[in-house]
């Protein structure tokens, strides 16, 4: 009896030991982040919930390829959250209860289905919480330093509009990406091998959505990895190399650039189309040089003469009356606002190319000749939305770059250790 007693004493301190055992090695610390520390219960939290967000196959080896690259991200992530506190910027329950219902609504859940689902699966749901705080911990760190102090001028939309209208006709892509940065030259090897770990599990059918969430290093990561339109130009010629060689929503290998692993995702590609010509509108003023009945040849160069000669010196629309007076015009000099598809079609290519406040060269018109003046090219309905998707484009474009820049600065400034 003795002897069974011991031996039960002996497995009860076994068990013991092995449950203590486990629970140091839970415990054991991975990484130190300045004053935090992230332990390999965090890393193991977190990739079981990237896994299962991609819908990556949850193996040994998936684990091992692509812990690094997890880590590293709990890393900035203990970054962004330091310096939010450090801004006494906090996240409350109720906003983490309202990007949870967030998830449920977009997943087809019930409320609450997203915490059954975890616990059926044996996920920890206060990892993922604690990402969303950090997650919207930083937009606000971003919103307070970084939005405020960028602006986008009319001059600016203007032009990437007039580079928009250039490129009629031309190739633009609907892009997504998963980017992994390299900041230290010795570390290729490791990242090269979850970048490939990525595409073989794009290759066996995850969500290259999920994955650009969980994985991705650019800002771009919040949103799926989604670039939105980008056109042909305007990445980089190792990109677009790679983008020219793929089928829509088929998924590229990794392209090494200088700061790191591109994996990109050509979703759509297709031409770039504007306003149709004939529906652009102008507000016109037209001087109109009328022959006399029988006007002999020399009659004529005379009138053309006579037209050029006015036209060069009308300065602006606002001088086309006086122009008319002078020149002994009596016809109506205001043609008001018109579609360019309305005008006879021979006016119409004149102008079109026409600049605002620069009279034309006379035109051939009813035996006599046409000075005509846009007086200004009027918005549109669609030019007012495309502006305004424009200048949107841009402020996006400006605030993910100086946050990438923001998050590498105190990348630099930190004392981090890595356990090996």
């Amino acid at each position: 009896m003795r002897c069974a007693c011991l031996r039960f004493v002996f497995l009860l301190c076994g068990l013991a030991a092995c449950g203590v055992a486990q629970a140091q090695q839970a415990g054991r610390i991975v990484a130190v982040v300045n004053d935090d520390i992230i332990t390999r219960y965090d890393l193991i939290a977190r990739l079981g919930i990237a896994l299962s967000s991609s819908n990556v196959r949850d193996t040994p080896e998936v684990r091992r390829r692509l812990g690094s690259q997890i880590l590293r991200t709990l890393m900035d992530e203990r970054l962004q959250s330091q310096e939010a506190e450090r801004l006494g910027i906090g996240v409350s329950e109720h906003e983490i209860a309202r990007q949870i219902a967030d998830i449920e609504k977009r997943n087809n859940l019930q409320p609450g289905g997203l915490d059954r689902f975890f616990r059926s699966n044996r996920l920890d749901i206060e990892a993922l919480k604690e990402h969303l705080r950090v997650e919207a911990a930083w937009s606000k760190v971003l919103a307070r330093r970084i939005a405020p102090r960028v602006e986008v001028g009319a001059d600016e939309v203007e032009a990437r509009l007039a580079e928009r209208r250039a490129a009629v006709g031309s190739s633009e892509y609907v892009v997504s990406e998963i980017f992994l940065a390299m900041n230290d030259p010795a570390r290729e090897a490791e990242v090269r091998a979850v970048a490939d770990g990525i595409v073989a599990q794009l290759r066996a059918g995850a969500s290259f959505e999920g994955l650009a969430r969980q994985f991705s290093q650019s800002s771009s990561a919040a949103i799926g990895g989604n670039l939105g339109r980008v056109r042909a130009g305007q990445l980089d010629s190792r990109l677009e190399a790679a983008l020219d060689s793929l089928v829509p929503n088929g998924f590229s290998m990794p392209v090494r650039l200088e700061n790191g692993f591109y994996i990109l995702l050509l979703r759509e590609r297709r031409v770039i189309e504007g306003l149709a010509a004939e529906e652009a509108e102008f507000a016109l003023k037209r001087l109109h040089f009328r022959a006399p009945d029988g006007a002999a040849p020399a009659q004529v160069e005379a009138l053309r003469e006579q037209a050029a000669a006015v036209g060069g010196q009308v300065a602006g629309c606002a001088d086309m009356e006086r122009a008319a007076g002078d020149a002994g015009i009596e016809e109506p000099v205001d043609i008001g606002r018109i579609k360019l598809g309305d005008l006879p079609e021979r006016l119409q290519q004149e102008v079109a190319g026409l600049d605002p406040d620069v009279a034309s060269s006379p035109m051939p018109w009813e035996g006599g000749f046409l000075v005509l003046m846009v007086c200004e090219r009027i918005a549109t309905p669609d030019d007012a939305r495309e502006r305004a998707e424009i200048a949107r484009q841009l402020r996006i474009e400006r605030v993910n770059r100086r946050a990438d820049r923001y998050l590498q600065d105190l990348r630099r400034t930190a004392l981090i250790f890595r356990r090996k």
